[in-house]
Order: structure tokens, then C-alpha cells, then sequence
């Protein structure tokens, strides 16, 4: 058996943009079943913005690992990417893809060859993908980055086995819908300070207003509003019961502009006002 491995590092510095592309290609004699072929590391700021009129000769993978991306495809939908995500970009696919305003977007992008494979761990081309796994999932694409500058013996074999250790990372644990709504509270609990809009929380889902409402009381018990704030004061109490903070600025650091509006609904939770609730449990 016969391949060939080119590496290559290029880093460029464009402001605060960051950009890091570690290149893997596997040429003649390669056997077909070797599906693996290249990463791209990248941390971008509101500079990054990627159109690619064509699509890309192969497909891709996104995992978004930190703040926030934004897709456009041909048919002009936008597409959110918040982590821990992943996002199967079918080759000769046209679309446009740029780091969220206000955010920076460290994401893997990985080029591979045989789409089925995602689709037999139950990844949806066009569909963003949950994982609980996101630390292994970043730990896994630095590995492979690692085995390609290193070139050890045996790093390509081993380089296609974490690629689909890394596919299912992100299978779904129940249908499409169950799937929509994980993201959906995992958005929740990546914006304590700053709560998800419905428009954003619709968004990752991929459900109807409606449907997205009944199926996520049927899952949680409460509505989406009353499960982020319920997440925000289980938060408020850890605060208070780790740190010297006061509770004005507990409610302050999530998003509460009304310090007596916290208070209540504190009260409401706990039986207790913030201060009363600290020091009963000292």
C-alpha cells in the first residue's frame, strides 16, 4: 500500500483574526476506504467572512468549539453554530460562512471523503449536531493535527480512527427534535448573563414556534422562558454561596436590571431573600 502525506502550517495575523490551517492529503494508490483529509484549526473575529460560490470539492465537517458562527446557504437560510456543534457541509455545496457579530468563532473545519459514514452515526447534512463530549471532541482534533505535523509511524491509520471516533462523538441520542431541543437548552446554558431569545432558541431547533413550545414543556415541565430563568437563579445561588459577591451584583453579572425583580423571583425559588438565603446556609 502506497500514500503519500503533505503537511503544511500557515498562520496568518490580520488584526485580532487568527488563522491556522493544517493541511493532510492523501494522494495516488490511497485505498478508497481511507475517508479522512484534511483540518483547518481557526479562530476568527468580525474580520472572517468565507464565501464559496462552488462549494468545496470534498465535504466538511464544522465543530464549532467556541463562540459563535453564522451559515448561509444557497437557498439563503442562515444557520447558527453555537458549541459544542458539529455541521455536515455536503461537497459542491455553495454556501457563506462568518464569525457572529460581537463574538469570536474557534471552530475545526475537516475535509473527508465518504458522507455515508456521518450518515450511519445518524448526522444529518444541512443540520447542526449536539455533542456532550465537547472536551474530547477538541481533544481528538488536536491529536490528529498533532500525528500530521509529527508524522509517526502508523499517524495516517490512526489519523482516519479518530476522525470517526470524532463523527460519533456527535450522534444523535433520539430523534431530530429531542436532538433541536439539547441545543436548545444547552444555548440557555451557555448565556446565563445574556438569555436566548425565542427566535434563537426556534433557530437551533429547527421546530415550529408551536411544536418547539409543547415538545419542550413535555421535556422540561416548563415553559422555555421559566426553564432559563430557573437556570439563571440556580446560578444566582451558587454565586452567592461560593463567592463575597452582593446580591445586587450577582443580579447584575445575569442580566437582571432590576435588582428587586431578582429579589422576588429569588424569594419565589428558594423560599428566601438572596441575603436571607446566604445566611441561613453559612
Amino acid at each position: 500500500m502506497e500514500y503519500c502525506i503533505f503537511s503544511c502550517i500557515i498562520v496568518h495575523y490580520i488584526m485580532s483574526f487568527t488563522f491556522y490551517n493544517v493541511h493532510h492529503i492523501l494522494k495516488s494508490k490511497t485505498p478508497a476506504h481511507q475517508n479522512f483529509l484534511s483540518i483547518w484549526k481557526v479562530t476568527a473575529d468580525k474580520t472572517y467572512d468565507v464565501r464559496i460560490p462552488q462549494g468545496f470539492s470534498e465535504h466538511g465537517l464544522f465543530f464549532t468549539c467556541q463562540g459563535e458562527g453564522r451559515f448561509i446557504s444557497a437557498d439563503g437560510k442562515e444557520i447558527v453554530f453555537y458549541p459544542p456543534s458539529a455541521f455536515i457541509l455536503p461537497k459542491y455545496s455553495p454556501c457563506r460562512y462568518y464569525c457572529a457579530p460581537g463574538f469570536n468563532w474557534h471552530f475545526y473545519f475537516l475535509h473527508f471523503r465518504h458522507i455515508k459514514i456521518a450518515e450511519e452515526f445518524g448526522l444529518t447534512p444541512g443540520l447542526c449536531a449536539l455533542t456532550k463530549y465537547a472536551s474530547r471532541a477538541g481533544a481528538i482534533c488536536e491529536h490528529i493535527i498533532d500525528e500530521i505535523i509529527n508524522q509517526s509511524k502508523g499517524h495516517c491509520q490512526l489519523a482516519q480512527a479518530l476522525f470517526t471516533e470524532l463523527l460519533s462523538l456527535f450522534r444523535p441520542q433520539s430523534d431530530s427534535a429531542s436532538a433541536g431541543l439539547a441545543l436548545a437548552k444547552q444555548l440557555v446554558h451557555s448565556n446565563a448573563s445574556t438569555p436566548p431569545s425565542i427566535s434563537e432558541l426556534l433557530a437551533v431547533t429547527g421546530l415550529g414556534r408551536t411544536a418547539f413550545f409543547n415538545e419542550f414543556k413535555k421535556l422540561t415541565g416548563v415553559t422555555p422562558a421559566q426553564y432559563s430563568l430557573n437556570f439563571r437563579l440556580e446560578t444566582a445561588a451558587a454565586m452567592l454561596r461560593t463567592t463575597v459577591k452582593k446580591a445586587r451584583e450577582v443580579a447584575h453579572e445575569l442580566g437582571f436590571s432590576d435588582e428587586y425583580y431578582f429579589s422576588r423571583q429569588f424569594k419565589s425559588r428558594f423560599g428566601k431573600a438572596p441575603l436571607s438565603w446566604k445566611k441561613s446556609i453559612i
